[in-house]
């Protein structure tokens, strides 16, 4: 019948990782690699720390067995949390850390010599007849190196998921791959846990209908239109600016003057660096550009690195130029329109929607977007959907050096760091970790840019449109 797709009825399906996989990390027949602080594998299992156990990694290093990297420990809030069973390689050498509480160390064992590219079966035991903890590695047709430490202390005790390929709240991910057809967890002389399972699909076949789409950017005013020519940029003549230009009566609502261009504005020379592109009334055919590092914003007057440097003065929201001897001047100058890089020739952002400049990013009038909120009772995506009126601001105060997203709603912009926000598909929401909690955010985050020091240093990717509705599949039971 037509709308009907075919599954593989009743297929067992083998090698299935016998975990929770949390991101996007690559499996391939049980072995999963790209490793990450978003992307990696959890277990619930614990070990009981008055037993015997033997656990059993099989693991392939990359080229780089020099830096710090997690493959096997437990993942919690903090740094004392992780104290139990901790594998990693690093400077050479696979090591096993041991804890007895949180902080408080039973010692480590360690095998040095570990040579890149290569594949070993890890076994970390514990002899509860003798009290002996052992370390082993043995790469695969190869010589088996190992060591021991006695001990009467049994490991410290705390619920909290096994991780593999990157075991902490810091990013420190293995960069080889795991096989997991090839590890165990034994706990006195009984496996209760194996790497791989086998999954037996059910009869059904999935019948096609259309669902909303969620977390996603439904709809840009693309205002601007840039094209270049020998490493001229132009902006063509119908694109749209907006211009800070103080407040509205109320005094604290940010004014911006929507222009749309009578002419095409150009540069007066090529471009050979990278350059914000400015509009601005004083000069309305020729392009400002001005380098990223002489662009700044905040309330604070910045010391400036050169001879036309750009500030967005976030207190009196205006856009101001640098003349070269002392003052900051308001010359009418918009938002910038994009990014362009003249050794590439390309640009690298066109701000349609979203832009930045400094330490501020910003969002546009007319997007528009869907933020995810859980189910209906019919089992359908809820969402809120939002456009935005004005122009939103948000200026970062800090001076962290992080890759973050683009977020919004109808009335906030901001950015979020990559490794503290999560969309989570099985219960259509979007997370943020505030301190270790993670909590519901009512936002879209979407596209990337980079900060160093407090200051945008390169955009990503910016926020792109997808469609409002997307092919989804309903399973009809033919049992």
């Amino acid at each position: 019948m037509k709308g009907y797709k075919n599954l593989y009825t009743g297929e067992t399906i083998k090698n299935v990782v016998n975990g929770n996989v949390v991101g996007n990390p690559t499996i391939n027949n049980g072995v999963v690699s790209s490793l990450s602080a978003n992307d990696y594998i959890t277990i619930s299992q614990q070990i009981s720390n008055t037993a015997s156990f033997t656990i059993k990694l099989r693991v392939t290093t990359s080229s780089d067995v020099i830096s710090d990297q997690g493959i096997f420990m437990p993942k919690g809030a903090s740094t004392s949390d992780n104290n139990m069973i901790n594998v990693w390689l690093y400077n050479g050498s696979f090591t096993v850390y041991l804890y007895r509480a949180a902080n408080t160390s039973i010692g480590n064992i360690s095998i040095s010599n570990i040579q890149p590219n290569t594949t070993y079966d890890l076994l970390v035991t514990r002899n509860t007849n003798t009290n002996v903890y052992g370390f082993s590695a043995t790469p695969i047709g190869g010589t088996t190196q190992s060591n021991t430490l006695s001990s009467s202390y049994n490991i410290y005790q705390a619920t909290l998921p096994y991780t593999f390929g990157n075991a902490r709240t810091i990013d420190r991910p293995f960069l080889g791959s795991i096989d997991f057809k090839e590890c165990y967890i034994n706990v006195n002389n009984s496996v209760v846990w194996n790497g791989t399972r086998a999954v037996t699909l059910p009869n059904i076949k999935l019948i096609k209908h259309k669902q909303s789409n969620t977390n996603v950017i439904t709809h840009i005013a693309n205002d601007v239109k840039l094209e270049a020519n020998n490493n001229i940029p132009i902006l063509k003549a119908g694109s749209v600016v907006y211009i800070p230009n103080g407040f509205e009566q109320d005094g604290t609502t940010r004014k911006f003057d929507r222009v749309v261009l009578e002419n095409d504005v150009t540069s007066s020379s090529a471009i050979t660096t990278t350059h914000y592109l400015f509009y601005r009334t004083s000069n309305p055919t020729v392009f400002q550009r001005v380098p990223l590092n002489k662009c700044h914003s905040g309330d604070t007057q910045p010391t400036p690195v050169g001879n036309d440097d750009m500030w967005y003065d976030t207190a009196n929201n205006l856009l101001k130029r640098y003349d070269g001897s002392s003052t900051f001047n308001a010359l009418g100058t918009c938002l910038p329109v994009g990014i362009y890089n003249g050794t590439t020739q390309q640009f690298e952002a066109i701000f349609n929607g979203f832009g930045c400049i400094g330490s501020t990013v910003f969002v546009l009038p007319d997007v528009s977007g869907l933020i995810p909120n859980g189910f209906n009772a019919d089992g359908s995506f809820k969402i809120t959907s939002f456009t935005t009126q004005t122009v939103l601001t948000n200026t970062y105060t800090g001076t962290a050096t992080n890759d973050y997203y683009f977020q919004c709603s109808e009335s906030f912009c901001g950015r979020i760091s990559k490794t503290v926000a999560e969309y989570n598909p099985s219960e259509n929401k979007s997370y943020w970790n505030n301190g270790g909690t993670w909590q519901q955010l009512y936002n879209i985050f979407d596209g990337t840019f980079r900060m160093e020091s407090g200051k945008v240093t390169s955009v990503s990717q910016l926020p792109t449109v997808q469609p409002s509705t997307i092919p989804i599949y309903k399973a009809v039971d033919l049992n």
